[in-house]
């Protein structure tokens, strides 16, 4: 049930960021860009489901630039 609730949100997140310019400011957070706020819940996520996967601890990085497709990206995370 939880996880049917992340798949929704993160697609209907995917499919809010899809048409925005990558280089637009986040208006609740204006240091980030769009493309940084997409590498950070991506990121997030995968991170989250390799711990789900293994039961181990996985650091914290510095996360990388999403690819261009950044919109499938963000739905093949959840």
């Amino acid at each position: 049930m939880h996880i049917e609730r992340l798949r929704q949100q993160t697609g209907a997140f995917a499919d809010t960021v899809t048409d925005l310019d990558p280089g637009a400011r986040v208006a609740t957070c204006p240091e980030w860009s769009v493309l940084d706020l997409v590498a950070h819940v991506g990121h997030i996520q995968r991170r989250a489901a390799a711990i789900v996967r293994t039961g181990e601890a996985v650091p914290f990085g510095q996360p990388a630039e999403p690819p261009a497709g950044w919109a499938a990206w963000s739905r093949a995370g959840r």
